[in-house]
């Protein structure tokens, strides 16, 4: 495994819309918690909400971070995210965003139907649609990325004030699903400080 950073507050805040010494606070005291826990450097980071710019990349490549994984190139989803312009495989972040010296891993994406293959959308639509997309996102390049929140492992309850799709096929469903994801790419799976150092070699 390899430990990366989401951010420092629960809340979730947009970056986007706060000031760069305000981002940093979110970035830099979350990077610090982190690497004295675990001993070790944290290279990775995902922005909350994947609320990401060049303002917000920046504060992050200047904070230690060496690849950050806040795209979708996915359709656009009303509320949601999602940037259908976006390269879909790993790149240098200048790319697309114009800022040296940091990589960008996108979300990979289903291709025709255009949706993410990661986190809820496993659970809303299934465990052959998570091994389809993995499958079509590989074929197309190499190297494909997936999340999962640690919480939907577990099996959480439902409550009234909480959306209906948070404890959707959460707990075993979830283990299952990455199970036979393992299984099947067992030969392939890697932390994403792996892949950076085969692009620089």
């Amino acid at each position: 495994h390899e430990i990366a950073s989401h951010g420092y507050s629960k809340s979730h805040p947009d970056l986007r819309e706060m000031s760069s010494s305000d981002v940093r606070e979110e970035v830099v005291p979350a990077k610090e918690i982190l690497e004295d826990i675990i001993d070790d450097e944290i290279t990775g980071y995902r922005a909350p909400a994947f609320a990401m710019n060049e303002t917000v990349l920046s504060v992050v490549r200047d904070a230690g971070f060496g690849y950050d994984s806040s795209l979708v190139p996915s359709r656009q989803i009303p509320g949601f995210y999602g940037n259908p312009d976006a390269p879909k495989h790993p790149f240098e972040a200048t790319e697309w965003y114009g800022v040296e010296g940091i990589s960008e891993f996108p979300i990979s994406v289903a291709p025709v139907i255009g949706l993410p293959v990661s986190g809820a959308w496993m659970r809303l639509l299934g465990r052959r649609y998570a091994l389809w997309g993995l499958s079509k996102a590989m074929d197309r390049h190499p190297v494909a990325t997936t999340y999962v929140h640690p919480w939907e492992f577990i099996d959480v309850p439902h409550f009234d004030e909480i959306p209906r799709r948070i404890p959707w096929r959460t707990g075993e469903y979830m283990r299952d699903a990455f199970e036979r994801i393992v299984s099947r790419y067992s030969e392939q799976i890697g932390p994403m400080s792996a892949v950076i150092r085969g692009y620089e070699s």
